[in-house]
């Protein structure tokens, strides 16, 4: 694909701000789009001007809209910027916590650590965190049910009941593994689901529903875990732009916030997105707005 004018000068000045711009080839065959494996992150540009998706990223995205819990307030989890969650605060009474993805920020598991918690931490991509207060560390790769690869990985549900937490309900999740989170909650059981009240999660490549196969992977995986829990926070990581699929707005990594569906009540959203709790990931950058995600 050739950039020329205003176009090449866009280009260039996303290249100059540090953002990671991989060019978009379509081309449909047989009635279906197909992308290759460099799929653009945020490009500002329509990927593909079709109602048959606009209404497929529609779809998919109002699994995500979020509800008002009733009589609950929120807070921040961790520190500002990338590595903090907004989460309902009636619900952080807990004793445990389950944080997946570590990385180099360790500041959620240590804020809460200090609210309480028991805090078992999973992450294979790195040797400890070097924070002893922060939890109990495990470098260990978490997977969906028929995600192995290797004899260390471990299933949610194998998690529970390597740690004696196979008889707790109150149990509250964090997980941020650069896309493997969605086979996960695809594959995971629902009562291994009902074992945590409250979870933050950061999907990534949403984006990527434009493809049939991913679209129907994302779907089965959102249902999965909409049949128990009801989504009460959203926050779209700044560090892609949007994505514009059948003139849908959408985010291609988004932080989302889950109560159990049977610990409170529900009301229609009031809130616009971010909220005075929310932080851009990338701090040099503006939020993105949200408004109140209602597909």
């Amino acid at each position: 694909m050739k950039f020329v004018g205003s176009a090449r000068r866009r280009l260039i000045d996303r290249a100059l701000r540090g953002t990671v711009m991989r060019i978009l080839e379509t081309e449909r065959v047989a009635g279906q789009y197909q992308l290759d494996a460099s799929m653009c992150k945020g490009s500002g540009r329509d990927l593909a001007r079709s109602s048959s998706l606009s209404e497929r990223a529609r779809r998919l995205l109002s699994y995500l809209s979020p509800s008002d819990p009733v009589g609950a307030t929120f807070r921040r989890v961790g520190r500002e910027h990338d590595g903090g969650y907004v989460m309902v605060s009636e619900f952080l009474d807990g004793h445990i916590a389950y944080s997946i993805g570590i990385g180099d920020d360790v500041s959620w598991d240590i804020a809460i650590a200090e609210l309480g918690y028991d805090v078992f931490q999973y992450d294979h991509t790195v040797d400890n965190p070097n924070a002893p207060n922060s939890g109990r560390f495990h470098a260990r790769r978490i997977c969906g049910e028929n995600g192995k690869i290797s004899k260390d990985d471990l299933t949610l549900s194998e998690c529970l009941i390597e740690n004696g937490h196979s008889d707790a309900n109150e149990l509250v999740l964090k997980i941020d593994i650069e896309g493997d989170e969605w086979d996960i909650f695809n594959t995971v059981q629902p009562e291994t689901l009902a074992h945590f009240s409250q979870i933050a999660v950061e999907f990534h490549h949403i984006h990527h529903c434009i493809i049939d196969v991913n679209y129907s992977y994302f779907f089965d995986a959102l249902n999965n875990i909409r049949t128990q829990f009801t989504p009460v926070h959203v926050h779209a990581n700044n560090a892609h732009d949007f994505c514009i699929i059948g003139g849908v707005p959408v985010p291609p990594t988004l932080e989302v916030t889950f109560i159990r569906s049977d610990v409170c009540k529900f009301s229609e959203n009031t809130r616009t997105f971010p909220t005075i709790l929310d932080s851009p990931n990338y701090y040099r950058w503006p939020e993105l707005y949200l408004g109140k995600f209602v597909f």
